[in-house]
């Protein structure tokens, strides 16, 4: 939630991935799309993970990231752990 939270995301959800790490998939808001753009995944990673690092323990911040469209759902509309850890088994592009 407080990964929503931030202006620079749409959505967002966490999951904790086989090799104990955990990892935030997100959706970019428009303003987040844009500064996506000019730094990069890993720079726009980054910061958001310093904007998160007032609100939560370094423990409980996320390792990984993946930004997407949008979030990946099952058929009956569920967000399933399974589908969040797939984007990350996946090489990005």
């Amino acid at each position: 939630q407080a990964l929503a939270d931030l202006p620079d995301v749409a959505a967002a959800a966490a999951v904790l991935l086989e090799d104990g790490r955990l990892a935030a998939v997100g959706v970019p808001s428009p303003s987040g799309s844009e500064a996506l753009a000019r730094a990069g995944a890993f720079r726009f990673g980054r910061g958001l993970r310093g904007a998160l690092a007032s609100r939560l323990e370094p423990a409980v911040l996320p390792r990984r990231w993946r930004f997407v469209a949008a979030l990946p759902e099952s058929p009956l509309g569920k967000r399933r752990d399974s589908d969040l850890r797939a984007l990350f088994d996946a090489v990005p592009a």
